[in-house]
């Protein structure tokens, strides 16, 4: 109830409190291991060769297609180290899948339910937005703690 409190102090407050809470509550990500072999599906030249070559061709965005399908998406292997591969590839590849357990209403801690069940309501989100544009009309700058409440960062 503090995010619609009168006191802009406290709303701001409660902000971060939210923030980190989502942070913290945020669902882990999901990671696979897997040998290039195994990415490829051909064997590849283990020896140091830098430069862009046929094996590494596919961590470029040479000739990416997005994916159309959820499925497609969750098997696509998107690899966060953009000096692997370079040089010479590591034995064993480790990337996040892009894929995440997802909270149903069953399943979720009791912080999250709560905070669900306060932002299903239509009543509160409306006081919410309502300060919410009242704080931007004070303050022009941009709101980081706001933004990573939204985006649970």
């Amino acid at each position: 109830d503090l995010l619609v409190h009168d006191n802009s102090e406290l709303r701001k407050a409660t902000s971060q409190c939210i923030s980190s809470l989502c942070r913290l509550q945020k669902p882990p990500r999901i990671y696979a291991e897997k040998t290039l072999e195994e990415i490829l599906h051909r064997l590849i030249n283990n020896e140091c060769h830098p430069g862009d070559r046929d094996d590494n061709l596919w961590i470029t965005i040479n000739d990416y297609k997005p994916p159309k399908t959820q499925t497609e998406w969750e098997q696509t292997c998107f690899l966060g180290k953009s000096f692997h591969g370079y040089y010479k590839w590591p034995k064993i590849i480790k990337y996040p899948l892009n894929k995440r357990e997802r909270y149903t209403r069953e399943n979720m801690p009791e912080q999250v339910a709560i905070l669900y069940d306060r932002f299903n309501d239509k009543k509160f989100v409306a006081q919410f937005v309502q300060f919410m544009v009242l704080d931007k009309e004070t303050d022009n700058s941009f709101d980081s703690i706001r933004y990573r409440m939204f985006k649970g960062r």
